[in-house]
């Protein structure tokens, strides 16, 4: 079994008083891809949760991000995780691990090995489909929000679908699997913004910053389902690169900004994976 990261000192899961309800208590959590055993872009992850913890639980955190980031590499090293590409998940608890707990607490977990050594174009293109599912604290990494997401993944999964677009009551979609959907029209790339529910993350900074290097107009803009029915493109994001989408309905896309963004990822942050 995997050993995990409680608040800096390396344990089995086992040790834990009750692993699997620990993971339905509040918590804000942050996919983290390391390269050559490091997580380059932490300090923007650990800033995320920092954000949220003030703005949900008005508290204040003292993480350490070069304290973070030791242990990051030391646990990919326990559990013999390959160096060159892994996926770490870092969970906050505000109110603590334990029942009776008055203290934030951490935990760090080697998700799963990546299959390559750098950002990447998805090859499958799936059909995406929208699910009408509200999250508590809408627009942060809550314990929440991950379980709506994925109602909403198997919802669409029962349906025939792929890719779970999750919808707000208001008709706004949010995003996909707690990462931003973007729909491409001519030269312009439109994604909800935050101030309508959607949640920040390092890969949403990573490909809007992509669009706007490509030439791309940025623009934030509340997505709707009808919106999805007249762009030209359509693609999301997750932990290991871009995710093309084929198509929503009878509406089918092109494939031509995904692929320029994912050069465009891979050619800025080369460095990163050396």
């Amino acid at each position: 079994m995997k050993s995990v990261c409680l608040n800096g000192t390396f344990v089995e899961p086992a040790e834990l008083a009750d692993p699997l309800s620990m993971l339905e208590r509040n918590h804000l959590f942050q996919r983290i891809h390391t390269f050559g055993g490091t997580a380059p872009f932490l300090s923007v992850h650990l800033e995320i949760l920092t954000r949220a913890l003030n703005r949900l639980y008005g508290m204040q955190t003292d993480l350490s991000e070069s304290r973070i980031a030791d242990r990051i590499a030391r646990l990919l090293e326990i559990n013999r995780f390959p160096r060159q590409s892994a996926c770490v998940t870092l969970r906050l608890f505000p109110e603590g691990i334990d029942e009776g707990s008055d203290r934030c607490e951490y935990l760090i977990e080697t998700d799963r090995p990546l299959l390559y050594p750098h950002f990447v174009l998805w090859h499958k293109r799936m059909m995406l489909d929208t699910v009408r599912c509200d999250a508590p604290h809408e627009g942060y990494p809550t314990a929440g929000a991950l379980l709506c997401d994925r109602y909403a993944e198997r919802t669409v999964r029962r349906r025939g679908g792929e890719l779970a677009a999750r919808e707000s009551r208001d008709g706004v979609l949010l995003g996909v699997g707690g990462e931003p959907l973007l729909i491409v029209s001519g030269r312009q790339a439109l994604t909800t913004p935050l101030s309508a529910g959607a949640t920040d993350s390092a890969m949403r900074r990573l490909v809007l910053s992509a669009c706007r290097e490509e030439g791309l107009t940025v623009t934030e803009y509340p997505l709707t389902r009808q919106m999805l029915l007249r762009c030209d493109e359509a693609l999301t994001v997750d932990v290991q690169g871009i995710v093309p989408v084929l198509g929503y309905r009878d509406r089918r896309y092109f494939n031509t900004a995904a692929v320029r963004l994912s050069e465009r990822i891979n050619r800025t942050n080369i460095r990163t994976y050396r």
